[in-house]
């Protein structure tokens, strides 16, 4: 492949030298503004010498620079140059140029030899920083491929070529000015509120000229946008990764009027978008939260960085306009931060080992947090991806999968069993995430959220749903049709999506999300009129779109969203859930067992034992005990003289003694052979601990060997003579006066010695006369709430 003659002049050209002088020392770091033509002519300078696999950030521009580059080279798309996203493989053997998602990159990495036919690899847009392009760039600076170059809009590419031991190359921009409008009050920050409103009000002040560019956090805001937009004189374009390559081409294609075009981030950096003459920013992008172990949506301001790159977009061909949809005075953060910064690294800890790397020791430009790396080694190991440090099957069958991991594992479970289809269009709806149900339909038997359950609405969606019947966004379904029917090949099902529903849908699908992770239980909590969910841990709202209806008392949560721009102060939302009964999550073995007050019934122990989740009681059922239960009852009525009566008043005065003895030993007061040591003395100041520990030794386990043990058994061995009159003569527990009697407490740390009076109506302190020595220590008297000192320190 040679460049073609007839190329339009692009700034990028300017760096031709240097950039090949560079490559025949080791690997480049290029850095060149968007718009500099970096990511069509840089590819086929290199296909000239070897094949070229270029990491494309997005699916959307793979799609478009892969038609870009067949079009300069006069060849069909898939035979010179191609792409591999998600779905699509537009290639073939005499491919030169491929361009692929980092998924799909990934997934080479992962196989023997399934990147060295590719002599040259790409990444691009590597200032973006996703948790998968990271990885990337860790792997392949560790395995070394025979030209590596890395490509960035903005980025330290010093620092970013040290650490590849490469060389920096830069190539200089064509931009013209933007003025930069707000539309807020000075303070503001951007929000969701009225946002459609607020854009119609922006594009009233639109240049009169070129096309416009919206930037919107997601693609439900993009749907509400092009509605509100509807009746205006321009051709209105959506922009986003769901598109077709032929609805994508009609962004990238002349219009015949002029055109607004609403697009996602993915406008941001990754395409150049033509004749854009206005930019409208609402400053917002949707990003991927964690919380306990559990992943939801959360829109958020963009960065400062962010902000000048969408800026950047209305002076590709002359000078233009941006208008940000919040105050001047409002202030962003300065720099978007690593995605492995910022978001749970499970998904980088599992493709890492499913790559054969250590993430600990994989050399990434900015490496993860180590607190973090050891949460998502307890998240995968808890999936059951990980095992003894090494990926298991599962953890191997997660990585293949095209889903969050989660999700992933919710599918691997539900193989072999009867509701596997069942799971694969829920998990196919839930991978979607965005809203389906809009609204309700005109006639109630129509709404299929009356189930009272998410899930089985979701599945009847994907299987029956009529937008216009069952009230469902058109655009939404679709997707999630497709995603159903590519997940259903990759598990060997029919992809004919069958139009029925399996019965007793519901609590089977409620029991196997619990098997998958049984954080996702969640109990009903009413506080006067607020109603709110927990497990324990953070408690969530349930939308008020849920199917689930209010006579619901505990649910499997499906999907959390976060509702506010702040993730640290906003509600987390559980947008669909499944019903479920104490019972059931009770039988999934949910919480810990906890045994009531015992009780005797012919002299055998009983009691009722009850299952504990988040504060409630799941389960409670009598019976008649053994194990552990036995013998923390049989404890518990000994204590309460309910079962070898008196014996616990002998056992508490015998473990006094035997803990003074300790501690006269352990400070030298009395010789080592006073008293032999036993492991049951770590419970001396703890009968009914004492007490368990002792009828573990004695092995009592089943109702019937009560009949075995005898009263001595549950009593500490006698004290030995030396022991006796020590505490007899010179450190007695009571000291009987005739007329009054004390029980005595010693602290050797401040070594004093106080007797507080238990019986006696002696109006006179006692004589030190009548008392024992206490040696070295000070005497206190403790009566009727008074305390007297009878020998100072």
């Amino acid at each position: 492949m040679t460049p073609s003659m007839d190329e339009p002049s692009l700034p990028i050209s300017m760096a031709y030298d240097a950039f090949h002088e560079a490559m025949r020392h080791g690997p480049v770091v290029l850095s060149s503004p968007t718009g500099s033509g970096k990511s069509t002519q840089v590819p086929r300078w290199c296909s000239q010498t070897s094949r070229v696999l270029v990491v494309e950030p997005r699916r959307v521009a793979c799609r478009a620079l892969a038609s870009r580059i067949a079009s300069l080279e006069n060849s069909s798309l898939g035979q010179a140059v191609g792409y591999i996203v998600r779905d699509e493989r537009c290639i073939s053997s005499n491919t030169q140029i491929v361009f692929a998602t980092p998924g799909i990159v990934l997934k080479l990495l992962a196989s023997p030899d399934g990147i060295d036919e590719y002599e040259t690899v790409i990444i691009d847009e590597f200032h973006e920083r996703s948790m998968e392009t990271d990885l990337i760039f860790a792997l392949l600076t560790q395995r070394r491929p025979k030209r590596f170059i890395v490509m960035s809009a903005t980025i330290d590419g010093d620092r970013l070529a040290r650490h590849v031991g490469g060389t920096h190359v830069t190539a200089a921009g064509r931009t013209f000015p933007v003025d930069i409008q707000y539309l807020g009050y000075p303070s503001d920050l951007p929000t969701t509120y009225q946002l459609e409103t607020r854009v119609q009000e922006a594009v009233e002040r639109v240049l009169p000229d070129g096309d416009v560019l919206i930037f919107s956090p997601g693609k439900a805001e993009i749907r509400r946008i092009i509605s509100a937009l509807s009746g205006l004189p321009f051709e209105i374009l959506p922009l986003h990764g769901g598109l077709t390559l032929q609805e994508q081409s009609r962004i990238f294609s002349k219009g015949k009027r002029r055109r607004i075009i609403v697009s996602t981030n993915v406008a941001e950096t990754s395409l150049t978008v033509p004749s854009v003459r206005t930019v409208i920013d609402t400053g917002l992008v949707r990003s991927t939260r964690y919380q306990d172990g559990r992943g939801y949506l959360t829109l958020m301001p963009i960065a400062q960085d962010s902000a000048e790159q969408r800026a950047g977009r209305a002076g590709r061909v002359s000078s233009g306009l941006c208008i940000r949809l919040w105050g001047h005075g409002g202030r962003l953060k300065e720099s978007t931060p690593p995605e492995l910064h910022r978001e749970s690294v499970v998904p980088l800890v599992l493709a890492a080992m499913a790559c054969g790397a250590d993430p600990q020791t994989l050399p990434f430009p900015d490496s993860p947090p180590p607190h973090a790396l050891a949460t998502a080694r307890d998240e995968l190991t808890v999936m059951g991806a990980i095992q003894s440090h090494k990926l298991t099957e599962t953890g191997r069958h997660l990585f293949r999968l095209p889903l969050r991991p989660e999700l992933g594992r919710i599918l691997v479970e539900a193989q072999g069993s009867d509701l596997l289809e069942a799971i694969v269009d829920l998990v196919a709806a839930l991978d979607v995430d965005r809203p389906l149900f809009i609204g309700a339909p005109e006639y109630p038997e129509d709404d299929l959220r009356s189930m009272g359950c998410d899930a089985t609405a979701l599945i009847a969606a994907i299987r029956t749903g009529e937008p216009q019947t069952h009230a469902l966004a058109p655009y939404t379904l679709r997707e999630m049709r497709q995603r159903a029917r590519r997940l259903r090949d990759a598990f060997g099902l029919p992809t004919t999506i069958p139009n029925t529903l399996p019965p007793k849908l519901s609590t089977g699908i409620g029991r196997l999300v619990l098997s998958a992770d049984s954080r996702t239980a969640y109990i009903k909590r009413v506080r006067k009129r607020h109603i709110a969910w927990s497990n324990g841990g953070t408690e969530i709202a349930l939308a008020n779109t849920s199917a689930v209806n209010d006579n619901t008392r505990a649910v499997v949560v499906l999907a959390l969203r976060s509702i506010g721009l702040d993730h640290r102060k906003g509600q987390l939302v559980a947008t669909y859930a499944v019903p479920m009964t104490y019972a059931a999550l009770a039988e999934a073995g949910l919480g810990e067992t906890r045994m009531a007050d015992p009780t005797l019934k012919n002299g055998r122990p009983f009691a009722s034992i009850e299952r504990h989740f988040a504060g409630v009681i799941l389960h409670t059922e009598e019976h008649q005990l053994e194990g552990q239960h036995l013998r923390s009852a049989v404890a518990q009525l000994i204590t309460a003289n309910r079962l070898f009566k008196t014996v616990h008043e002998t056992l508490k005065i015998a473990l006094r003694e035997r803990d003074l003895i300790r501690r006269l030993i352990s400070r030298n007061l009395l010789p080592t052979h006073a008293m032999e040591s036993r492991a049951e003395d770590i419970y001396l100041n703890d009968s009914l601990k004492w007490l368990g520990f002792r009828l573990e030794t004695l092995g009592l386990s089943e109702p019937d060997e009560l009949a075995l043990i005898d009263r001595s058994d549950l009593l500490p061995a006698p004290l030995s003579d030396t022991a006796r009159t020590a505490l007899s003569r010179q450190w007695p527990l009571e000291v009987d006066l005739g007329d009054s009697a004390y029980d005595v407490f010693y602290d050797f740390d401040k070594r004093l010695v106080t007797l507080n009076r238990t019986r006696g109506g002696r109006k006179d302190l006692p004589s030190m006369n009548y008392l024992p020595a206490f040696r070295g220590f000070g005497v206190v008297v403790t009566y009727n709430g008074k305390r007297r000192i009878l020998r100072p320190r």
